[in-house]
């Protein structure tokens, strides 16, 4: 049982080009531990990318090469045993009825594989200050959590291309589905049932990782860009300033964030939940719970984690 939920087992053979793949927590990555702590997923979801026909993963992350400054990641064609390797589970999503890979599967051979591009540091950011904002735990006043969320959003749209993603927005991005501002409100707390150890701190290459993406997201974004994103950090400090704690102290291998109570707002929301969210506000917990459940991939280790390099 994971995430409550019964999972089956099924042979990697049985993967179609075009589906949607999901891996649990890596044991040592400084983003993923932020995802998992701020997006929530059931099963611990915290990345996603499409099969392509040749039986690998497609999906975008962090991956710093020492001998290469200006590769700082992005999208990567990897077999399955290069998340095995780290002791991550990787599981099938069942799509939704109605909706099939086949479309997906095309617009992924369309998409050269040599296309690399760059992984969407600044997606992370937009969305985790986004998902901050909305915990349940949190729970800002009805303007304060406007105020960021709705500059999140702003962000998420000016930081829209086809060469810079997020893992979960590649996914969205081959689907061409619409995820809305209720889907990205994250659950409550979920208790960690699944016999995985606690997570431990980042290791220096993947701090190298953050850092180095951070200043290439600053040397290569648009004027619209940085102004969209000093809009959003101007609203995170004035109304979530616990963010720039909290988030970091993930980042950096600190305490998880914990919140003692429940709060209570004293007026409604003002966050319309209809909201369409630009894809780089989706989540890979999004993707899990837009599906009908998911199925584990055989070779998946089952619970036990190991110390490696990223993802």
């Amino acid at each position: 049982m994971l995430g409550g939920t019964h999972v089956d087992v099924i042979a990697t053979s049985s993967i179609q080009p075009g589906e949607i793949l999901l891996v649990t927590r890596h044991p040592t990555n400084a983003l993923a531990a932020l995802i998992v702590e701020l997006d929530r997923s059931p099963s611990m979801f915290s990345h996603a990318g499409v099969a392509d026909e040749y039986g690998r993963i497609v999906s975008s992350y962090p991956y710093y090469q020492p001998d290469d400054f200006f590769d700082l990641g992005g999208l990567r064609h990897d077999p399955f045993e290069h998340f095995w390797d780290e002791g991550q589970r990787i599981h099938r999503l069942r799509l939704p009825d109605g909706v099939t890979a086949d479309g997906p599967a095309r617009r992924l051979r369309d998409y050269p594989e040599d296309r690399e591009g760059a992984f969407g540091f600044a997606k992370v950011v937009i969305v985790a200050a986004a998902l901050h904002a909305l915990l349940p735990e949190n729970v800002l006043e009805p303007r304060a959590e406007y105020e960021v969320v709705m500059r999140a959003v702003d962000a998420g749209v000016a930081w829209q291309s086809d060469d810079d993603f997020y893992c979960a927005e590649f996914v969205a991005h081959l689907y061409g589905r619409p995820f809305t501002l209720g889907a990205l409100r994250p659950p409550s707390n979920v208790d960690d049932d699944d016999g995985c150890p606690p997570e431990r701190g980042p290791t220096g290459l993947t701090l190298a990782a953050v850092r180095i993406g951070s200043t290439w997201v600053s040397l290569f974004a648009t004027t619209e860009q940085r102004r969209k994103l000093r809009a959003l950090k101007t609203a995170v400090w004035k109304y979530d300033p616990a963010f720039f704690v909290e988030g970091i102290d993930v980042v950096f291998g600190d305490e998880p964030m914990h919140h003692d109570s429940l709060a209570r707002r004293t007026e409604r929301s003002r966050l319309q939940d209809d909201l369409v969210v630009p894809p780089a506000l989706v989540t890979p917990r999004m993707l899990e719970m837009w599906g009908r459940g998911t199925d584990m991939l055989e070779g998946s280790p089952p619970s036990e984690q190991r110390e490696g390099r990223l993802p």
